[in-house]
């Protein structure tokens, strides 16, 4: 008789357990930009999502754990951007609802070396519509949601109409004022913007002994109120001697939104048009 109850509970706890576990939707993005537009899309259903690069690590350069594979693998999405954004996702292309939203057409796409750059989240337009598509994607497998994700969707493009105007408006003064990068991943942000690139520091991560000598040269020609923008997780000798031989600025901007706390896509990008302005100040 206790045998006989205890198969009837057991059965009974699994069958909870089950219902319990397909109540929530599980999805694994790969980096904070990503991860911020899928909690505005998310807001207010019961999915929950997983950040796998959530450090000062770059993506390009991240080795998945063991606990990353068995969250990853559990989910029922895995949202990346892929085009060698996150150098890990070849291992996971087996995913059964793998979504690489370089392969989805943009409001904008820039080339790069005649490849899509995939850097496509730093222009507000992609953004909205990335979040469209996610949008789609969670509401085909998650009905109950449906609306919520559609409408959220809608609402985040309407924000993104909005931080696209303001930033802008905060940038046309200084668009004249050049503006070097560390590297070339930026051409969404500087083209939307319509500012004045100057040049890269590196290319694709490599500086050799005569781009240094063409950089020095092209800073000594435009150094007046200059910039070069860094990320927090790149630090180089290199930049501070530039910076001393002339009179150009170094700034930090966060186009991952490693230091940021902010859970919001919007408060990454406008904090790189701040860092920005900050950086680019004219002064005579």
């Amino acid at each position: 008789m206790l045998t006989t109850r205890f198969v009837i509970l057991f059965i009974l706890w699994g069958g909870i357990n089950s219902i319990a576990h397909t109540s929530v939707h599980t999805i694994a993005t790969t980096t904070k930009p990503l991860y911020t537009i899928l909690t505005a899309v998310s807001s207010g259903s019961k999915t929950s999502i997983h950040l796998v690069v959530n450090n000062m690590q770059s993506p390009h350069h991240y080795r998945l754990t063991p606990s990353d594979l068995r969250t990853i693998n559990k989910a029922h999405w895995l949202f990346a951007i892929g085009g060698g954004i996150e150098g890990f996702i070849d291992s996971l292309t087996d995913h059964p609802h793998l979504v690489q939203f370089i392969d989805h057409q943009m409001p904008a796409q820039l080339f790069y070396q005649k490849h899509i750059d995939p850097h496509i989240w730093l222009d507000p337009r992609n953004a909205a519509r990335m979040a469209h598509i996610a949008a789609e994607k969670l509401a085909h497998s998650d009905k109950q949601f449906a609306h919520l994700y559609r409408r959220n969707a809608q609402i985040f493009a309407q924000k993104m109409q909005r931080l696209d105007s303001n930033i802008t408006r905060q940038l046309r003064p200084l668009r004249q004022s050049p503006l070097f990068t560390y590297h070339n991943g930026f051409q969404y942000f500087i083209a939307r913007y319509q500012l004045n690139h100057a040049g890269s520091i590196t290319d694709q991560g490599t500086l050799t002994s005569r781009r240094l000598w063409n950089i020095k040269q092209n800073i000594k020609k435009n150094q007046h109120n200059a910039c070069i923008m860094r990320e927090p997780q790149f630090t180089s000798t290199t930049l501070n001697h530039l910076a001393t031989a002339s009179t150009v600025r170094i700034g930090e901007w966060d186009p991952y939104g490693i230091r940021s706390p902010s859970p919001h896509y919007a408060d990454i990008i406008q904090g790189m048009a701040d860092a920005l302005t900050v950086c680019l100040a004219i002064t005579d």
